[in-house]
């Protein structure tokens, strides 16, 4: 969510904004009830508005500097490579359950 709010604010040379409530996030979503097909189409369809956004970026808003408190200012391509560091560790993931649902 964190690119998604930096992406919507690139107009600005700096911004701030609050850490995500993972946690709470999750719990409010109940997605642990949710059925798998539908939660990786979700992910799948957000995650492509995301991969949109981050493509249509200027090159200029890559140093746009983000603070996400607690954490230290830093510059929105950190923040992108770090979404897209984050999303391969998720297809990992991904791949790893489709392999062991085949075997089952």
């Amino acid at each position: 969510m964190a690119v998604a709010q930096c992406l919507r604010r690139l107009r600005r040379t700096s911004f701030r904004f609050r850490s995500l409530m993972s946690q709470q996030w999750i719990a409010a979503a109940n997605y642990q009830e949710s059925d798998w097909e539908s939660l990786v189409e979700l992910w799948y369809h957000y995650n492509r508005l995301i991969a949109v956004l981050i493509r249509n970026m200027r090159e200029a808003s890559l140093s746009t500097r983000c603070t996400i408190t607690p954490y230290e200012t830093c510059k929105l391509a950190f923040l992108v490579r770090d979404y897209l560091d984050h999303m391969k560790h998720h297809l990992n993931k991904i791949a790893d359950r489709a392999l062991k649902t085949k075997a089952i």
